[in-house]
């Protein structure tokens, strides 16, 4: 038996009469793209591994529990509005967008870089960035963080005191997960036996993916009835047939 990701290798785009559309159980081994005017997307519980997702004008654009081996970027904050990150591992960055960033692991930085647009009117909460040293988000008092996890300073992260509420800094980053080794790429980031995260996010919840609502999902298996194993051989007659056995289950 093979175990194989369902991959899809080309450039993955949502162009137009696309919107109301879902992508959810795949490796995507290029950059998604959401063309300007198509709304209503949902991008859950894959692995992206290259460059991440780009947006154009656009809104209502709802990005959930996927691992993600680049950036999710905009072109402009006041172009791309209410997007909706929730529970996704992000490996470089968030920006040039407007919208609600919660539960996330963001290794980077949000608005930040050499011609990177800057993230405004946006609510940042429950999140754990992992970045050390400085420029890890862009300072503007539209922007709210509520309940965040900083491995760095206050000072460092230069948040506006009049946005910035509740959250906790100079955590140590291998006090937070389990880590490698003896866990896959994505378990390593569940929350280790008292760690800081625990119960530091809104109401109670968990910071990190694991936390929030909508808890991240090990291995990206989508929700729904899906084919986890088939069995068939490799030959087949005209008098034997091909006789085939699939296996399927359903995950919330």
């Amino acid at each position: 038996m093979n175990v194989l990701n369902a991959t899809i290798t080309n450039i993955t785009t949502f162009q137009a009469g696309s919107s109301n559309s879902v992508i959810t159980g795949f490796d995507l081994q290029n950059r998604v793209n959401v063309d300007p005017n198509v709304s209503n997307i949902i991008i859950t519980r894959n692995l992206i591994s290259i460059q991440g997702i780009g947006i154009g004008t656009t809104s209502n654009i709802f990005i959930e529990g996927n691992y993600i081996l680049g950036s999710i970027f905009g072109n402009n904050a006041n172009n791309v509005t209410n997007i909706f990150i929730s529970n996704n591992y992000i490996q470089i960055r968030i920006s040039g967008l407007s919208g609600v960033f919660e539960n996330n692991i963001i290794e980077g930085s949000i608005g930040i870089g050499s011609g990177i647009p800057i993230v405004t009117n946006s609510t940042v909460r429950n999140n754990i960035f992992t970045r050390s040293g400085s420029d890890i988000i862009n300072r503007d008092i539209s922007n709210k963080y509520f309940n965040n996890i900083f491995i760095v300073s206050e000072a460092t992260v230069n948040l506006d005191p009049t946005s910035s509420f509740n959250n906790v800094f100079d955590v140590t980053l291998s006090d937070l997960f389990v880590g490698l080794p003896n866990n896959t790429t994505d378990s390593q980031w569940q929350l280790k036996q008292n760690s800081p995260a625990i119960g530091a996010g809104m109401d109670g919840t968990d910071c990190g993916i694991f936390g929030g609502n909508n808890p991240y999902v090990l291995s990206g298996i989508p929700s729904g009835p899906h084919i986890f194993e088939l069995s068939a051989p490799r030959d087949a007659s005209s008098q034997g047939g091909l006789p085939v056995t699939i296996k399927a289950k359903i995950s919330n």
